[in-house]
């Protein structure tokens, strides 16, 4: 928040407003940060996202860093890269390919598609594997460059499923779940949206960020419970496990 909210003025007039090449990289992003309101970003991208010509990136793990970081460089117009500090994940291989033209489809279902950015994607991955067990069949979509958003790609997903779940650690008010709910409605599709992410609220403090994902509902079992809930199911959504991890590493919730 101290890269976006609190400069906000002077990004619009000095950066954004000039079109200046300048990128501006935040770090703790949504309720990662255990600080409380004041300095959990849950409105970062929908501030970036409102600004003209703003290239909007929030990355997943290591290897898209290492990646992004060389690729924004001589993009015309600002950037605003969105990371997560200390214990950055890995979840693609050396031979991922990042682009900031293209959201990438990590696994095909015909049942609900599952559009993730940021570190929320681990989460949306393990609960496509639990829906797998369970018999539902879900299209995984990487959506690590939230404007210009790649409607293509995800519109083309969504068409070949029958529901929608969008996952964020940000608000549901502007970030990507606006987005994607923008580009379903423009594009005349009809199909169930759920968001999963903050719910129009400001968190709390906390002396573990693990314990504010689970109280806000950003974790891998309200993606679960909102694929089940989008695909109209009225049986009881299955369980996801706990994930262990050990002190200072990161795990999806």
């Amino acid at each position: 928040m101290f890269a976006t909210r609190r400069p906000f003025d002077q990004i619009v007039n000095s950066i954004a407003y000039p079109n200046l090449p300048v990128r501006i990289v935040g770090f703790m992003p949504g309720i990662s940060s255990p600080g409380g309101p004041s300095h959990q970003a849950i409105d970062d991208v929908a501030l970036m996202r409102a600004l003209p010509k703003m290239t909007v990136i929030d990355l997943a793990d290591a290897t898209e860093i290492r990646m992004a970081v060389p690729a924004i460089v001589d993009l015309p117009g600002p950037v605003y890269l969105r990371l997560k500090r200390g214990e950055t994940p890995v979840i693609f291989e050396d031979d991922h390919q990042f682009s900031l033209d293209q959201a990438q489809v990590l696994s095909e279902g015909s049942d609900v598609a599952i559009l993730a950015s940021g570190m929320m994607l681990s989460s949306a991955l393990v609960a496509a594997d639990i829906l797998g067990e369970n018999g539902i069949d879900v299209t995984v979509v990487n959506v690590p460059v939230i404007k210009p958003l790649d409607t293509d790609t995800l519109l083309g997903a969504i068409r070949a499923t029958k529901a929608v779940v969008s996952v964020e650690n940000h608000s549901v008010v502007g970030g990507l779940g606006t987005a994607v709910a923008e580009a379903i409605a423009e594009s005349g599709i009809g199909r169930r949206l759920i968001r999963v992410g903050l719910q129009d609220t400001y968190a709390e403090g906390a002396a573990s960020a693990s314990y504010l994902f689970r109280r806000y509902g950003l974790t891998t079992q309200t993606i679960v419970t909102s694929v089940w809930e989008a695909l109209g199911r009225t049986d009881q959504a299955p369980t996801a496990p706990e994930m262990e991890s050990e002190e200072g590493s990161y795990a999806p919730v």
